[in-house]
Formats: structure tokens, sequence, C-alpha cells
């Protein structure tokens, strides 16, 4: 067992066609990297980025996403069935009520990176990072 586990969520989001506003958050974080790939690969699934059987497919990609999200130290994206699924590495004070809500700091992560990603694809960020 890693030893900040404790202290760090992940969480995701995926953007594609389907979903209502164009991209999907679970309301919950995890704190186990393991579990965040459960719930990412039966979204996927659900929304048609993973085919072929629930169980098998969802069981294989968890396992694979699990190593992936271990990983990711703030944010990480990737396209997985014409999909962008951004995984989010939060501090577990992110979910305190006391400090700003979880739902606020990852649309803030979020247009962060979608402003880094649209400012280095034309060439203005290419510095930032």
């Amino acid at each position: 067992m890693r030893t900040d586990e404790a202290t760090s969520l992940w969480t995701f989001e995926i953007e594609g066609p389907g979903y209502p506003g164009g991209y999907y958050t679970p309301a919950e974080e995890w704190v186990q990297a393991e579990h965040a790939a459960r719930w990412l690969a039966l979204a996927l699934h659900d929304f048609g980025a993973i085919t072929g059987d629930r169980q098998t497919q969802t069981k294989q990609r968890a396992h694979e996403f699990a190593s992936l999200i271990e990983q990711v130290s703030t944010t990480h994206s990737w396209v997985e069935g014409g999909h962008t699924v951004t995984v989010i590495r939060m501090d577990a004070a992110a979910s305190d009520p006391t400090h700003m809500g979880t739902m606020d700091v990852r649309r803030r992560i979020r247009q962060r990176q979608r402003d880094l990603t649209s400012a280095t694809a034309t060439g203005k960020g290419a510095d930032n990072g």
C-alpha cells in the first residue's frame, strides 16, 4: 500500500459524445486507484467507449487503468474509444467541507488543463507546463 494514499484522492472526467453538456464527472472521488479505475471502466463501458461483455471487459480494463492512475501526480489525459479521459489526483483536503468543494476544485483543474491544451495547440503555451 502506498504511503500517500490517505492524502490523495483520484477522480476522473470523460468528454465525448452522449454526455449531457459534453462531459461526465462522477460525484465521487476515491482513495484507492483501483476503485477509481473500476468506476472509470464501468463508465466508459456504459457510454460505449469500451465494448464487449461488461463484466469481462471492465474487469480487464480496470486492471490496466489502475496502474496508470497510480502514476498520475496531478492530471493526465488520454483518448479511449473516441472519448477523452482525464484522471485528476487531488489532495484529500479538497473533499473537506472546510475547504473548497471537490466539484469546484475539479472544474478549476480541468479549466486550467483546457486552457493549457488550447494554448499549446495554438503554439501560444509551449513554455507552459
